[in-house]
């Protein structure tokens, strides 16, 4: 399942937007994946998740690759979540260096079995086939 915020940053709170679909935490395979494109939000997600009884670790944080720092990871991969370092290859974010030192920060801290690696290719366009980067 897939749930994305939107891009409003007035800081308004909105709580009980999930609902109870988000609860089947007993089903076999079962993940929602969480996209955090404010680049400030997981933990306010994961909060909201929280209330709503989801599990953790049946949760993956995306859009997390750009981030120049481990220090802004720590706190995410401390809840239990998974952690999708994405947008590797788009250098325009950060550099893959830079996403490399990250994932070693958090290897170190004990967090390496939760980290996800990915691309973020979602159109035609983004594909080598098509003149993009992605699956070259």
């Amino acid at each position: 399942m897939k749930w994305a915020q939107g891009g409003d940053s007035s800081g308004q709170r909105r709580s009980g937007c999930c609902g109870p679909w988000l609860v089947p935490n007993g089903e076999p395979g079962w993940r929602l994946h969480a996209h955090d494109p404010l680049r400030r939000a997981a933990l306010e997600q994961l909060s909201l998740f929280d209330e709503e009884g989801v599990y953790p670790d049946r949760i993956i944080i995306g859009l997390l690759g750009d981030r120049r720092g481990a220090d802004m990871l720590l706190p995410v991969a401390r809840t239990g979540a998974w952690l999708e370092i994405d947008n590797i290859g788009w250098l325009s974010y950060t550099s893959d260096e830079q996403r490399g030192r990250n994932i070693s920060e958090l290897a170190e801290a004990g967090y390496l079995h939760r980290i996800l690696l990915g691309t973020d290719i979602a159109l035609n366009s983004q594909l080598s086939h098509y003149g993009g980067k992605g699956y070259g």
